[in-house]
């Protein structure tokens, strides 16, 4: 028997949701229970959206890249991730997509760290005279 320790053992979080309806560059879907706004999701044959919305009964996606076409019955992932774009002095002049990947056809982009696109607010204070 194989002994395996709890700081080696690795597992995946996710859900699975099923396509509902597709209009243009949204999909709702439905299946997604513990989706929040912002949240990313992969398409079942390559691809990410980004939540826009949702209610009891289903989840707004907005279509961020796709490799195919989306259809529906066709699954999708969410592993309960946010929005993080690459950065970094590297970009500077490059043509970039949405997902900052390199459309200028120089090769790939190094990046110096990844940021998240949707952050809390700043603490505000309430000055008093």
């Amino acid at each position: 028997m194989n002994n395996v320790s709890a700081t080696e053992a690795k597992f995946d979080v996710h859900e699975v949701g099923t396509i509902v309806a597709v209009r243009e560059c949204i999909v709702k879907v439905k299946g997604l229970p513990s989706c929040i706004n912002g949240q990313i999701v992969e398409f079942e044959h390559g691809g990410k959206g980004i939540v826009l919305g949702f209610n009891e009964e289903e989840v707004q996606v907005l279509v961020l890249n796709t490799k195919t076409s989306l259809h529906v019955g066709e699954k999708i992932l969410s592993k309960g991730e946010f929005l993080h774009l690459p950065v970094g002095d590297k970009f500077v002049g490059r043509i970039v997509n949405g997902l900052c990947e390199p459309v200028d056809n120089d090769g790939p982009i190094e990046a110096d760290a990844h940021f998240p696109v949707f952050t809390d607010a700043p603490a505000s204070w309430i000055a008093h005279p």
